[in-house]
């Protein structure tokens, strides 16, 4: 929700409305979610143990709010949460970013934690938007992770353990948005990731040209096969977040072609 009144601001202008509807559920969230200790739980009652992927999409917020709001409750939480990922979420022996976690932030047991590349990509394309040098440089290693362990015959696979071994290697269509994003704006700086984000974007058309037009597919098994269900609606949003940040990536670099 805060996403998407960040994003609604961008559009329809300054209006109070949303502004005080997004400072109303971020004093909520801080009530009702914030712990003694640093970052937040997941929900109520559920709180343990703590999970990576939720301060992801909050960061995500909080960095659209940033970008259209001077308050500095969005600076200061965006910060935090960057700090949060840097100092706990990625496995300084891998590079990798865990999920799940005890009280004390300590990761769970290996047999209990998951590393799902599409997250190592999803996180690096908001550390790119940090502006933080530390968080640049983690940025970067994610990538580098995923691309090396969790692409396959050109797919981005659901998961890998926590010594990055395969645990799944099937595919969603959500993991290969992410990539795609994640080499997208990396590649304007680093030319080197435009093939990755080429082949991230083939990987996605693949779900969306054996579709029947306007849906897609969801799931790719490891025999390269779709599977036949329902289309999901959430996989709206990663679609249309990769064709933005793609097409912000060609302009990018089409604008520095006309200048040189």
């Amino acid at each position: 929700m805060l996403l998407a009144l960040a994003e609604s601001h961008k559009v329809l202008g300054a209006a109070a409305f949303l502004t005080e509807e997004a400072e109303q559920l971020h004093a909520a969230l801080e009530r009702l979610l914030r712990r003694a200790g640093r970052g937040f739980y997941s929900g109520v009652p559920e709180r343990l143990p703590l999970l990576a992927n939720p301060h992801m999409h909050l960061l995500e917020a909080a960095l659209a709010w940033r970008e259209v709001s001077s308050a500095p409750a969005w600076a200061r939480l965006a910060a935090e949460l960057t700090e949060l990922a840097l100092d706990h979420f990625i496995d300084p022996a891998t590079g990798a970013l865990l999920e799940r976690f005890a009280e004390d932030w300590q990761p769970v047991a290996a047999d209990a934690q998951l590393v799902e590349p599409g997250h190592l990509f999803e996180w690096s394309w908001l550390l790119q938007r940090c502006g933080d040098a530390r968080a640049t440089q983690a940025a970067a290693r994610l990538i580098h992770v995923g691309e090396q362990y969790g692409v396959h015959r050109g797919i981005t696979i659901n998961a890998l353990r926590q010594d990055l071994s395969v645990a799944d290697d099937e595919a969603r269509l959500w993991p290969q948005t992410e990539r795609l994003k994640a080499n997208a704006r990396l590649a304007v700086s680093e030319p080197r990731s435009w093939p990755a984000a080429v082949e991230a974007a083939a990987a996605l058309l693949r779900y969306l040209l054996s579709a029947p037009p306007g849906l897609w597919h969801d799931r790719l098994t490891a025999k390269d096969q779709f599977v036949e269900e329902p289309a999901p609606a959430s996989s709206f949003y990663h679609i249309v977040a990769a064709i933005s940040e793609l097409g912000a990536a060609v302009a990018s670099l089409q604008g520095g072609a006309r200048r040189g």
